[in-house]
Order: C-alpha cells, then structure tokens, then sequence
C-alpha cells in the first residue's frame, strides 16, 4: 500500500506542476522585416519562458525577454484562449480585432500585460502638427516608448525597436511627447502603434517592467500581443495664417524721415487702412491693425495741426509670410518769429521845439514812407503806422511840400531789435495858413 499510495501521489504532481520541457523553440515573425527567427526559451524559477540570452539577474527593468528590441518583460502566452470561446482568433479580452472604429477624443487606455490600465495615450493636433502623448497614473513611469503610425490597419505589432518613432527615459517618466509634422491630407486615417516599457517605482527603484500599448487590445494567432487604434486627422482646413501691420507716428525733430533713438511718439494721429480699417496712435505713437491676411495694404495718417509730415502720408505694405510695418514722421512748424510795429505822429510844431508838446495838433494827410517802399498817409490826428515788420534797421521820411518846414528832420532812422519803434515829425512856418478844418485840437 505504502509504494501505490506514493506512486498516486508522484502523479498528482506532475499533473499540477506541467510538463513543460526546460527547452523549447518559440518563432516570432517580424513585420517590418517579415523574417522569422527561432530562439532558445528556457523555463524561469516562476513558471515563464524566458530567454537565457537576455535574461539577467540584478534588474527586470532592464531585460529584454522576448527579443524583440525592447526591455519591456512582455513573455506572456500569447496563444491563450482568455474567453473561453475555443479558439485564438484575436476577439479575446473582448477587443474588436485592433481599433476599426476611430477614438472620437483621441484618448485611449495605455494597457500594460494586457488588462492592467496604467495610463492614457492621447493624440492631438493643430494646422501644422500630430501630438501623441504618452502619460502614466500611480506608480508606473515610461522608460521606453516606440510609436507607429500608418494608414492601414495593423494586423500584427512586428518589433518595437524598428518603429518609427522611438525614446528611452532610464530613469523613468510619467509623460513623453512626440510632436509629429503633419504630412498627410486633412480627413485621413492613421492607426497608431503606440508601444511604450512601462515600470512599477518605488521612489527611484524599479520594480519588473511590462509591455504597454494604447487602444484596443488585439491577441493575434501568432505572435505577440499589441493594442492599437486610429485617429481621423481633422477635416476642416487650417485657417490661412493672419498678420499685422505695425508701426510708430513719432516727432522727427531732425527731419531726415526715421524714427532716431531720442525722438518720441506722437500721439492721437489717425491711421486708415485700405480695407476701412482705422486706427489712432496711443500716447507712444504706435498703432497696429492685425488679422490680416497676405496681400498689399495702403496706410494713410491724416495731417497733424503743427506739424508737416516728414514721410510720406501713405506706404504700400506687401505681406507675404510675415508682419509688416511702417512709420510715418512728423516735424513742429515752428512759431512764426515775432513782429513789430513803427508809429508816430506827424505834428504842426507851434512852438518850433521839435518836440510834441501839449497843444499842438496833428496834421492829416502828410506822407509817411518806409524804406522808400511802404507808404501810409496820417490819418485825421497826424497819427500813422507800419506794422508786422521783422526786427530790422528801417528808414522812414515825412515827404511835404513847400507849404510845411520841418522843425526836425523829416527823416527817422529807426532800430527793431525786440520791441516797437517810434518817430514823431514836426512842421512849422506854413505858407498858406491852415484851415481849421484840417486842424484838431489835442487835448
């Protein structure tokens, strides 16, 4: 009974522990170079395949078990009927065979081993560039990624390490990004192999490693095991790129048409655009009209009271891929120079002094000239005047007949320099007597 009851159980044993032999081949096609190659798989301590080749002891995050190129501990049984349906046909793990439907928000599950979220890939875009974002929750970083992209639906994920697209992080990190440019037409549809060695850290130490991908999980008839999904690039064209044109309305107190280091802005000056568009300079002169798109503009300031324009009052503007800009100068008028006047009067001298006294009467009539230019006859008082004139040396004459004789000279001699200038002329001794009608009395 002894040696039954042992022999019974020997063969519970074998039944529970397997049979696997400690040698066995395992091929894997390559899909990128569609070459097929055998390896050696000897049987791990915890009951998995894996590769005495490039299997080491110290560190799991840095095995590569497969032989695929990466580090990624993704020795699993690919093969394995995980629902129960009798067949390895790929719809295991409920997938619907590798992302046929596009992900409407371009965030998928980033699935390590298969069935253990440990974060999101997320695809984004703008009119010039496809993002793919690798990111990670808790405790899992990235230490690898290798990214994909074509235009037709992946049947098998081939190797990792010949992707398009690929990055190592040895120390690990929660995010990566690609910034892809943009090469195909709007609307197409790309399918993504979004690989990534994903490990579990405890502080800075690694644990073991797995193999991650985004999308749907997809469980082939042979070979490793990926998940993938597409992304449909946006059908709406960019908008076409828009532009400013810019500038500065400024005191050019040199007058030579730029805008030099001292000069300052001038404000309040308004500026139209061809296309209606206006504009006033703020109090640094600068003034600005954007949205624009590529094409030719005319800018025209309006006159600015006293000032004169330095430039010209309108430019043309051609902009092509870039803003453009303008500046428009303007000099101070400066204020006219001040002006003067000469007066006097031209008097009847009773006493003969040669002096206005009080009591004697202007004459009316007599001509006063200047410079032997300008004449004036006096007015009813003997009063005359020359005004607006510029500080000058001036000459002036009362030019009489024989009826008067001059109790003074009848010629003045008169200097302007910054004030008004005066010169009286008195007559006597008249031959014919004056009428009282031309005489008046001053008080």
């Amino acid at each position: 009974m002894k040696n039954v009851f042992t022999l019974l159980l020997f063969i519970i044993v074998m039944v529970f522990a397997g049979c696997d032999s400690p040698m066995e081949p395992i091929s894997e096609k390559n899909e990128k170079t569609g070459t097929i190659s055998s390896t050696s798989l000897s049987k791990g301590s915890d009951g998995k395949k894996r590769n005495n080749d490039r299997h080491d002891d110290d560190n799991d995050c840095d095995d590569d078990h497969d032989g695929d190129d990466d580090h990624d501990g993704d020795d699993d049984h690919d093969d394995d009927d995980h629902n129960g349906d009798g067949d390895h046909d790929g719809d295991d793990d409920n997938n619907n065979g590798g992302g046929s439907t596009c992900d409407a928000d371009g965030i998928v599950t980033l699935w390590a081993g298969k069935s253990t979220s440990v974060g999101t890939v997320t695809i984004s875009e703008d009119a010039n560039y496809l993002y793919v974002m690798y990111a990670t929750t808790g405790l899992w970083k990235i230490k690898e990624t290798h990214l994909d992209i074509s235009t037709s639906q992946y049947t098998q994920r081939g190797a990792p390490g010949q992707y398009n697209f690929q990055s190592s992080n040895s120390n690990g990190v929660t995010s990566y990004i690609y910034t892809i440019p943009k090469t195909w037409t709007a609307g197409t549809k790309l399918y993504f192999l979004t690989h990534a060695v994903v490990g579990k850290y405890s502080g800075t130490t690694c644990g073991s490693t797995q193999t991650a991908y985004g999308g749907t999980v997809v469980i082939p008839h042979s070979g490793s095991w990926y998940a993938t999904f597409c992304h449909s690039l946006d059908n709406t064209p960019p908008p076409p790129p828009t532009y400013l044109i810019h500038g500065v309305t400024f005191v050019d107190a040199n007058s030579n048409g730029a805008q030099d280091p001292s000069e300052t802005g001038l404000a309040n000056v308004t500026v139209s655009l061809s296309n209606g568009a206006m504009a006033t300079s703020d109090a640094n002169g600068a003034y600005s009209f954007g949205g624009l798109l590529a094409g030719s503009y005319t800018v025209t300031v309006s006159g600015v009271t006293g000032y004169t324009q330095t430039t010209s009052s309108s430019a043309t503007v051609t902009i092509l891929s870039s803003d453009g800009s303008v500046n428009f100068g303007y000099a101070a008028i400066p204020p006219p120079p001040p002006t003067y006047t000469i007066s006097g009067n031209v008097f009847l001298d009773i006493n003969g002094n040669g002096l206005l006294d009080v009591g004697e009467i202007g004459i009316p009539g007599i001509t006063v000239t200047l410079n032997a230019t300008t004449s004036v006859l006096t007015d009813m008082n003997g009063n005359y005047s020359f005004t607006g004139l510029s500080p000058a040396t001036y000459s002036l004459i009362a030019v009489v007949t024989g009826v008067y004789n001059p109790t003074n000279s009848n010629v003045a001699t008169i200097g302007i320099v910054d004030a008004n200038g005066s010169a009286n002329f008195g007559f006597t001794d008249a031959i014919v007597p004056l009428k009282p009608s031309m005489l008046k009395i001053r008080n």
